[in-house]
């Protein structure tokens, strides 16, 4: 039999290496549609909005698949994932790269609050570190700064009250930059922040409505309660700052916050990706959402002048008072 032409042989060699490849690429691009269906179920099965693959499969399940499905890589696919999560107008909601498969470091000795160490909180697979310092301004006026909520802080909170808050006639709480954490650390600040038991509003979930309330602790502070919040108070910081202002035991400075405040969980998916997905939603005590609204400070300042205006407002004194004072 007579031998192909090299050139000839060259070129069907690099029709079938093109044709091998196409088919390749499909291959990845269609395993990238179990990832995507596995992500959409998981939101539908854990959405508050019972509704919610009803109203939103044409606008964005129908219209990302196709895109997901004709995806270069699975990068490409998490990437459009994504997008059509954001679609949704909805805080919490992402799918996240796999979790680090080497061990979290400790927290470093270096990290402290004059002799303590940062916080560290672990439960289950979730892992925080938390900064957190206490001091005093004044004779009058205590100042507690945190970035996230966590069990510890109550902890610590609780401890400084005796110690380094001894006193004050007003405590500054700062959770600026703060964008949440465990939502049953703001039941706990609250029960140790006010005198009677306050709602900290309602969350729904699965058609059913939770309303957690404050209880009031026998050594909890009693003073003046000043929040500091900004456009990075988030999720927990704003259901606590809400509900003290609501309730009238404390007044705001600041920014407004960014309305992202849906109680959410982080699920494994299949490929080892991580997916955070909402299961609830939270209204103040009198009904008003805080999604995608926000909370909205008494007292608008600017970051400079938040913990100055404070304070002096932790030092006025009432009429109430002054008569007091002039009486004795």
């Amino acid at each position: 039999m007579k031998p192909l032409p090299l050139q000839k042989m060259k070129s069907e060699y690099l029709i079938t290496l093109l044709f091998c490849l196409s088919a390749f690429a499909a291959a990845a691009a269609e395993s990238d549609l179990p990832l995507f269906d596995t992500v959409w179920q998981t939101i539908c099965r854990h959405h508050y909005n019972p509704a919610f693959d009803t109203e939103n499969r044409a606008g964005l399940h129908d219209v990302y698949r196709p895109q997901v499905k004709a995806a270069a890589t699975p990068e490409d696919a998490r990437r459009i994932i994504n997008q059509m999560l954001a679609g949704t107008g909805e805080s919490h909601l992402q799918l996240l790269p796999p979790a680090p498969t080497t061990a979290t470091p400790p927290v470093p000795a270096n990290r402290t609050d004059g002799d303590r160490p940062a916080l560290d909180f672990r439960s289950g697979n979730l892992h925080l570190q938390a900064d957190y310092r206490a001091e005093r301004l004044s004779d009058t006026v205590g100042l507690v700064a945190f970035s996230l909520f966590v069990p510890e802080v109550i902890k610590r909170f609780r401890q400084d009250l005796k110690t380094t808050l001894a006193g004050c006639r007003g405590i500054i709480i700062d959770i600026r930059d703060n964008p949440g954490g465990v939502a049953d650390a703001a039941v706990y600040l609250a029960s140790w922040c006010a005198p009677r038991s306050i709602p900290l509003g309602e969350m729904i979930m699965n058609g059913v409505k939770l309303s957690p309330r404050s209880t009031p602790q026998k050594n909890g502070f009693r003073g003046k309660i000043a929040i500091l919040i900004d456009n990075d108070s988030g999720s927990t910081s704003e259901i606590f700052a809400a509900a003290m202002q609501d309730a009238g035991h404390a007044r705001l400075f600041g920014a407004a916050t960014p309305g992202q405040c849906l109680p959410s969980q982080i699920i494994a998916m299949p490929d080892g990706s991580r997916l955070q997905t909402v299961f609830g939603d939270i209204r103040r005590p009198d009904g008003r959402r805080i999604e995608g609204i926000g909370v909205t400070p008494d007292v608008p300042c600017p970051p400079e002048k938040a913990v100055e205006l404070a304070a002096q407002w932790i030092d006025e004194t009432s009429f109430f008072e002054e008569i007091f004072k002039w009486w004795n």
